[in-house]
């Protein structure tokens, strides 16, 4: 009865929390901070947005980067600021949001897409609904066991990441280094009010390069197919 309760609390804290599982995620055509594609927003036949950044407080900051994460397009937009129409983005570019409050996307559709999409995304939240609901059913019967979260790493996928996540360094520098074979890999750091403070791009294979201080607070933004190592600078 003990195991059972403690699974359907875990069973609970994982259909309220569905949010944390997924590395970005959007209620309707608002987006937070996040790492998406195209795809990800509702469907447009020109590939063009309008974008405003609706909170009343808090500084938002875009980057569009091109299938070789060239950066195309960065905005700053403050709060409660006006539309900003984006350049048009092909299937496969890549769109960096920093910041703790919300975009509003506004695409170029039809009803017929918006039913579409809206179907879709019910369909979405079923499928991970019916997911979490046999992860209880498996705890409950002990058939996979609870294991301790992962030890702070030095591989860095593509993610979006905080200084909780590095190697305590004593100086707050790291070394990064592309470690993919043919993957170029870009990494942005930004500093507590969402300024890029950093922009390396690494080819495959690249060389280590030294980061500046990263401090408390500060964000880093790991975007690529590859891997990245970010270590701690030895003197």
């Amino acid at each position: 009865m003990k195991k059972f309760t403690i699974s359907f609390l875990i069973f609970l804290c994982l259909s309220f929390n569905i949010i944390r599982l997924i590395p970005a995620f959007a209620i309707g055509n608002i987006y937070r901070e996040g790492i998406y594609k195209p795809s990800d927003f509702n469907s447009s036949a020109s590939s063009s947005y309008s974008i405003a950044n609706i909170s009343s407080n808090q500084l938002m900051y875009l980057i569009i980067l091109d299938e070789n994460l060239f950066v195309i397009e960065a905005i700053r937009l403050q709060p409660s600021s006006e539309k900003f129409d984006l350049l048009p983005m092909a299937p496969d570019y890549k769109i960096l949001i920093i910041g703790k409050g919300d975009l509003y996307f506004s695409p170029k559709k039809s009803w017929i897409v918006t039913l579409f999409k809206t179907l879709t995304w019910r369909r979405y939240i079923m499928k991970k609904f019916t997911v979490l609901f046999l992860i209880f059913l498996c705890l409950s019967f002990n058939i996979i066991g609870l294991t301790p979260a992962a030890a702070v790493s030095d591989t860095f996928k593509e993610g979006i990441y905080t200084t909780a996540d590095l190697k305590v360094s004593p100086d707050n520098v790291y070394y990064i280094t592309n470690i993919s074979k043919n993957n170029n890999m870009h990494v942005f750091i930004f500093n507590q009010n969402e300024l890029t403070v950093q922009n390396e791009q690494l080819l495959p294979g690249s060389p280590k390069k030294d980061t500046i201080p990263i401090l408390p607070g500060y964000t880093i933004a790991v975007l690529g197919k590859g891997e990245v190592t970010i270590v701690p600078k030895t003197p």
